[in-house]
């Protein structure tokens, strides 16, 4: 967990289902995890709020989960149309329609789990997938905090430092308000094609996100800025209203926030329905010539090397035996879909 010693060493594979065309992801969480509390309630997310079928639209789903002595293991749904860092890194920034899709379907995201009380607090470019028809799906829920609603708030500081809100850099009690900063990053990002906010360290970074407004761009429309400034700035226009350093007039964090972001001009266009419904075609359908591959993710992942950590022996000597009492799980909404040709393994 960046920023905190809540760290959890975790690596990633891939695998198939037997009889099935479809891939799965892997993952294995290093036992260290456990000595906190926060750290594991992140974790268990993963496959607790996929357990429901509304869930599966917008959110990478846990198929099984299960424990060793020394490790959890997550195996998730595998979505192989990449990320949205790799997409604009193909293309140097969105189009405004573009953006306006994908941030959509990242709000419908987070309007379900803010619903549940989880604040995400790891929005970010890398964490938005593409599934093989280009519908998006937000993934890695290991920073999630659960129980997060109405006046409770919590004061962990984390996330990626590009992301971070305000708030957590001033060490304030947050919410659900941080997860619209970052989507109102990200927005940006998807629009100019780099960061509202840059340093030569994270102390000038950070000093950049609490006291500097934000530049826009002449190309940006009206709407755009409008919605980038409620999110990162303190008065203004969709960006401006993501932008706003004032948790408490930032898009998104009213009483009837979810409302606010649907009813904004930037999304004009968007039937919400439709798209809650994946009734809407993405404007981009990644290629994918071999499902196995992984060819939309950067080659510096797909070659990384398969190792296990070593568990820490000192802290597994200390384990609660009960840390993670009924982890063991199997989602019962994850249907595979059959095929009755399969690829070859790749050598």
């Amino acid at each position: 967990m960046a920023g905190t010693s809540e760290a959890a060493n975790r690596r990633t594979v891939q695998g198939r289902v037997a009889g099935t065309s479809e891939g799965l992801i892997g993952r294995t969480v290093q036992g260290r995890v456990a000595g906190t509390s926060e750290a594991a309630i992140g974790e268990l997310c993963k496959g607790r709020m996929a357990g429901t079928s509304e869930a599966a639209n917008r959110e990478n789903c846990a198929r099984e989960e299960w424990q060793e002595l020394d490790r959890l293991y997550f195996v998730m749904e595998y979505v192989n149309g990449g990320d949205l860092m790799f997409q604009i890194q193909q293309c140097g920034k969105f189009k405004e329609p573009v953006a306006v899709f994908y941030a959509a379907e990242i709000a419908i995201g987070l309007f379900f789990m803010h619903s549940r009380s989880i604040v995400y607090r790891d929005l970010k470019l890398d964490n938005v997938l593409l599934d093989q028809d280009g519908h998006i799906k937000i993934a890695d829920f290991g920073m999630c905090k659960e129980g997060i609603s109405g006046e409770r708030t919590t004061k962990t500081f984390c996330g990626t430092p590009d992301y971070i809100a305000p708030e957590i850099i001033l060490y304030q009690p947050y919410g659900k308000s941080v997860d619209w900063w970052a989507y109102g990053v990200l927005l940006y990002e998807m629009l100019v094609g780099q960061p509202p906010f840059d340093g030569e360290d994270e102390e000038e970074l950070f000093a950049a996100i609490t006291d500097h407004n934000v530049s826009y761009p002449k190309s940006l429309s009206k709407e755009s800025k409008d919605c980038c400034k409620g999110l990162l700035e303190i008065q203004g226009p969709v960006l401006s209203q993501f932008l706003t350093k004032l948790p408490l007039k930032r898009l998104g964090c009213s009483p009837k926030g979810e409302e606010d972001v649907r009813t904004h001009p930037f999304f004009r266009r968007i039937d919400w329905e439709k798209l809650e419904n994946r009734e809407v075609q993405p404007p981009f359908k990644p290629k994918i010539t071999n499902p196995r591959l992984g060819e939309n993710f950067d080659p510096v992942f797909r070659n990384a090397r398969l190792e296990f950590s070593p568990a820490d022996k000192k802290i597994m000597e200390h384990l609660d035996p009960d840390a993670f009492h009924a982890f063991t799980y199997t989602n019962p909404f994850y249907q595979p879909v059959l095929d009755e040709i399969l690829l070859p393994d790749e050598d």
